[in-house]
């Protein structure tokens, strides 16, 4: 089976392709219908064949032919190669007043083919001593197609060039949209197979001290204490991804009111200070007064989530500053490389360890909500994130 990348180049590149030979094939199509009708017409107007059609304002050319087809002498002054192909044609098929389409080589224009007398005005005095000598052979009118020609070749090999172009762009561009969403998928399987062992390790939990507790291998108590404490970080899993299905699918709408922000981060800081003091961290405030308008709710959630990550990954100190305009999030631990850091928002990455926390990506959907941006950078030989309000 071919891989995405290669179905979708070769999807882009067929697109181009079918699109271009469509257009071709319309244009070729109406340009002959127009050519045709124009000529046509501009012909029959010349012969007096058409006198309702009107012209588009070309003048036919004529050709004085002789009794025997052949090109008079007073017309070889100007006549050509092409001219004298068209005589010996029409030599060969000399039937009167049909305009057709002749074509000679690489060389093609309308021509009718109509008797000598018919240009001849026999109320002219002078008539009866021109009459036998001009009235015997016979005209070619006739439309030169060279320019159309070259028109329609000009345009043609632009649609090929375009259609070369085209496919290699389309192609490519579904080559690394293929790309892209094979990367998706991938990190995808990755999130739902990790969380699923992140899912399955408290539930094995669970069952092994509940069957420990039945048996009386451990004591109840602290089977009872284990179970509450896997089902907690099981019920804190599910929430995460609930809440952010949720925030996709457009579920939430904030309700905004003035927050005080450093208040706001003292007040999130502090179901954290347990795991703070168990990791020996220090978290160093640098915050000025100020308010945003943000749902206290939502706001609140992506703080402790952002806040949680950096004392997670702290070495020993955190540092929180808001200056009016941003809040940053900083800590002293492992800088992830660029690659890395680009994914940190993602809700399918996972981080080290094949950790699949998606507190990240849910505070970047909150920021979104709140129309703020949050961004990841890497400062002070430390990961910084910030919301900017």
């Amino acid at each position: 089976m071919r891989s995405t990348h290669a179905k979708l180049a070769a999807l882009g590149a067929s697109a181009v392709v079918a699109a271009l030979v469509a257009a071709a094939v319309a244009f070729n199509l109406f340009i002959g219908w127009k050519v045709e009708s124009d000529a046509v017409g501009d012909i029959a107007y010349a012969l007096g064949m058409d006198d309702e059609g009107g012209s588009t304002g070309r003048s036919p050319n004529y050709m004085l032919l002789d009794s025997a087809y052949a090109i008079d002498p007073r017309e070889q002054r100007w006549t050509g190669e092409e001219e004298a192909r068209l005589a010996a044609w029409f030599a060969a098929n000399p039937e009167e007043y049909v305009i057709r389409h002749v074509t000679l080589g690489d060389w093609s224009c309308y021509a009718a083919l109509v008797p000598e007398s018919a240009f001849i005005d026999y109320s002219d005095e002078a008539f009866p001593d021109v009459a036998e000598a001009y009235a015997t052979g016979h005209y070619v009118v006739y439309l030169d197609m060279a320019s159309e020609q070259s028109l329609v070749a000009t345009v043609n090999t632009a649609f090929v060039a375009i259609g070369v172009v085209g496919a290699v762009v389309a192609g490519a561009a579904g080559y690394f949209a293929g790309r892209r969403i094979e990367v998706a998928q991938e990190s995808q399987k990755r999130f739902y197979e990790n969380m699923s062992h992140d899912l399955k390790t408290p539930l094995a939990a669970i069952r092994g001290y509940a069957e420990g507790a039945s048996s009386g291998v451990v004591d109840a108590a602290e089977a009872t204490r284990a179970i509450v404490r896997e089902t907690d970080r099981m019920t804190s899993t599910i929430n995460e991804i609930l809440g952010m299905a949720r925030l996709e699918a457009g579920a939430v709408t904030p309700a905004k009111e003035p927050v005080e922000v450093a208040d706001f981060v003292q007040d999130c800081l502090m179901p954290l200070e347990g795991a703070v003091r168990a990791r020996g961290i220090e978290v160093r405030l640098e915050l000025a007064r100020g308010e945003v308008m943000a749902d206290p709710g939502l706001f609140d959630h992506a703080l402790s989530n952002v806040l949680t990550n950096a004392i997670r990954h702290a070495d020993a100190l955190v540092r929180i500053r808001y200056d009016g305009a941003r809040l940053e999030v900083w800590n002293d631990g492992a800088v992830p490389d660029e690659s890395e850091l680009s994914l940190l928002f993602d809700r399918f990455h996972a981080g080290d360890g094949g950790s699949t926390g998606i507190g990240l990506a849910i505070a970047k959907e909150i920021a979104t909500l709140h129309k703020w941006s949050v961004q990841a950078s890497c400062v002070d030989d430390g990961l910084q994130i910030a919301f900017v309000f």
